[in-house]
């Protein structure tokens, strides 16, 4: 037998999407973790969160401490639900200071719209940074200054650009920082991020590789994972647009075949090997989240919602997934991990001693 054929896959999942529709993740992710006995944590390699996708992210692959919680841990993925609700809206204080819940990413008008909890400082997420991650996370975000991707992760580096040579420094962003960047449009303007090596950064979300999160969680499995034998990609992004061809249509789960032919070619260009992928993508009825998200969060439709997505896990490939990793331990987060080596610091960085030089972390 093979070393490919004997090593187990790489899981990883792929976030994105609104808050209503992120909230919906949340609850399917949490039959998941019900179903299998494990957090959503230990039952992914690699976690690719996008928009309002990067909070469930987050909050499921960072220990953090919320209401004074020791020792700091990871959310479940049914706690994250209340604090998905809470931590993301956004309210608009009109000439009398009255507070209205306007939703996600309105735009300015006669208040200034107070930031979602989740990315100010008191949120519990401003007291870690990514080297908290108890799973490998990825948040990808557009810097507006140099027009390019980039990309925050959790392991080499927390901050670089997806280029060789670039983005030689180590930079440590905070948890809200990063999620303030996610959920900034590029319409809007930047959103400042500082980072704790006194480098400035003006990144929004939106970019060039958030544009598909699926294929971007691809290309980092086979970087990253390269002692894998196979990719297991479990996609939440219920948001995706069916084929113009088939826009009519309800969006079918066997358009992971069609995802694949036409990018399996340009990845493989971009990767040492050729590596086999699993891709499950789950359906969402566009009007029960729809109905959770202009009534403020209306439990009933996100149940409705939920019911729905579960009426159709036998053909969205949902319950054999359920039943495939009750059947194994949680992973091993740094068994199939490419060995890697961290670059020098570049000059002004000084965020990392210089004994930390050349230390390979795995």
């Amino acid at each position: 037998m093979s070393m490919s054929a004997a090593a187990p896959p790489a899981r990883i999942l792929s976030i994105s999407g609104d808050p209503a529709t992120v909230a919906l993740s949340a609850r399917v992710l949490a039959v998941l973790e019900e179903r299998t006995g494990q957090p959503v944590n230990a039952l992914f390699h690699l976690i690719v969160g996008e928009g309002a996708g990067a909070a469930l992210a987050l909050l499921l692959g960072l220990a953090h401490s919320a209401q004074d919680q020791q020792p700091p841990r990871p959310a479940s993925a049914e706690a994250a639900v209340p604090m998905l609700a809470a931590g993301l809206r956004r309210r608009r204080h009109g000439w009398l200071g009255l507070g209205l819940g306007l939703g996600w990413d309105l735009g300015r008008g006669l208040g200034e719209a107070s930031e979602p909890a989740l990315t100010t400082p008191t949120s519990p997420l401003a007291q870690v940074d990514l080297s908290a991650a108890v799973t490998d996370i990825a948040v990808p975000v557009f810097d507006t200054a140099q027009a390019r991707p980039f990309l925050f992760r959790s392991w080499k580096a927390q901050g670089l650009y997806p280029r060789a040579g670039e983005g030689r420094g180590r930079h440590d962003f905070r948890g809200h920082d990063i999620l303030r960047a996610a959920l900034r449009h590029p319409v809007g303007g930047p959103a400042a991020v500082q980072a704790r090596s006194r480098l400035g950064f003006e990144v929004a979300g939106g970019g060039a590789l958030a544009r598909d999160p699926v294929s971007l969680a691809s290309l980092l499995g086979r970087q990253l994972y390269q002692r894998a034998g196979s990719l297991l990609i479990l996609s939440l992004n219920f948001a995706a647009p069916a084929p113009a061809s088939t826009r009519a249509r309800p969006y079918r789960a066997d358009n992971a075949a069609v995802w694949d032919r036409q990018g399996q070619s340009a990845l493989n260009q971009l990767t040492a090997r050729g590596m086999a992928e699993r891709l499950i993508t789950l359906e969402l009825p566009r009007q029960p989240a729809n109905r959770y998200s202009q009534q403020g969060g209306d439990e009933a439709a996100l149940d409705a919602a939920l019911q729905a997505v579960l009426s159709a896990e036998e053909s969205s490939g949902f319950r054999g997934l359920c039943h495939e990793f009750a059947a194994r331990s949680a992973v091993g987060h740094t068994a199939l991990r490419t060995p890697m080596r961290l670059l020098p610091v570049p000059n002004g960085d000084l965020s990392r001693p210089a004994g930390a030089l050349g230390r390979a972390r795995i």
